[in-house]
């Protein structure tokens, strides 16, 4: 994926207002590219376990995509990432909470909550536009150090979006 703009840290109440879900805490890891194909494209990309492997999870991805499905990213280290869809809109949104550490079950104090806008770009049509931001990094459990869980995550997503 290239990257026309990317960008970490908090953002701004703006653009948290085109967002369906409010985003919480001082801590969000945010990065955004402009992709030249259409919005169907960058949608199956981002929401298909084929999509996600070719840029994301090298070592494989599935997604069932329905509100409260399974998604699991995995990595070519062995590393796997089971988590819960929240939000499944085709073809704008979609959201998944992701536990923090590799093979374990999912818990609302040990996961954060990643969410995908795919908009068609203001100047051209068929390009489009991916940002992913991932937040809820204060509500972390004590074990999982907040700032060390934002930092590699916005390290991660800036590295694939880029």
């Amino acid at each position: 994926m290239r990257s026309r703009a990317r960008s970490l840290g908090p953002v701004n109440p703006d653009e948290q207002a085109t967002n369906d879900t409010p985003l919480q805490g001082k801590m969000i890891a945010h990065a955004s590219t402009n992709l030249p194909v259409e919005q169907e494209v960058a949608w199956q990309l981002v929401t298909d376990g084929l999509g996600l492997q070719k840029w994301y999870a090298f070592g494989g991805a599935a997604v069932e995509p329905v509100e409260g499905g399974r998604i699991l990213l995995s990595w070519e280290d062995g590393k796997a990432f089971l988590g819960r869809v929240e939000k499944f809109a085709p073809p704008r949104r979609f959201d998944y909470r992701l536990p923090q550490q590799a093979n374990t079950k999912i818990t609302d104090d040990n996961s954060t909550l990643v969410q995908y806008l795919i908009t068609e770009a203001p100047d051209n049509p068929q390009h489009t536009v991916v940002t992913v931001r991932e937040h809820g990094f204060e509500e972390l459990a004590e074990q999982y150090t907040p700032r060390e869980a934002f930092s590699s995550s916005a390290v991660a997503w800036i590295g694939a979006m880029g």
